[in-house]
């Protein structure tokens, strides 16, 4: 292809086109493309509290079982039993039964020593 050359001459320069845009489209230097930046992340607002599920689980965590241990007949809450069983899980190798007792008797005996050094 060749050049136009009827076209009359312009003022411009350089020839516009791949990579090469017109001065009136260029980046302007000094000015950011996103003045005012990211939007911050809205902070998550936890739903009410409803105060009916909350009590009926405080109430089945404070119900009384029984358990049979051998030929014993023991009797305890709920919650009790469910910190037995996790002891047991512990003990069988569920390694997360495992993490998570060991943690709890790690807090709550430095929690322990907090409190009679406090005293």
């Amino acid at each position: 292809m060749t050049r136009d050359t009827k076209k009359p001459p312009s003022n411009r320069t350089y020839e516009v086109g791949y990579g090469k845009p017109p001065v009136s489209g260029r980046f302007v230097k000094g000015v950011s493309g996103n003045p005012r930046g990211r939007p911050r992340k809205t902070p998550r607002v936890p739903p009410p509290a409803d105060t009916s599920v909350r009590d009926s689980f405080l109430e089945e965590a404070e119900r009384v079982i029984q358990l049979r241990e051998g030929d014993k007949v023991l009797q305890m809450t709920v919650a009790d039993a469910v910190r037995r069983a996790e002891a047991v899980a512990a003990l069988k190798g569920n390694t997360h039964a495992q993490r998570n007792f060991l943690e709890r008797e790690a807090r709550y005996k430095k929690k322990f020593a907090d409190e009679v050094e406090a005293q």
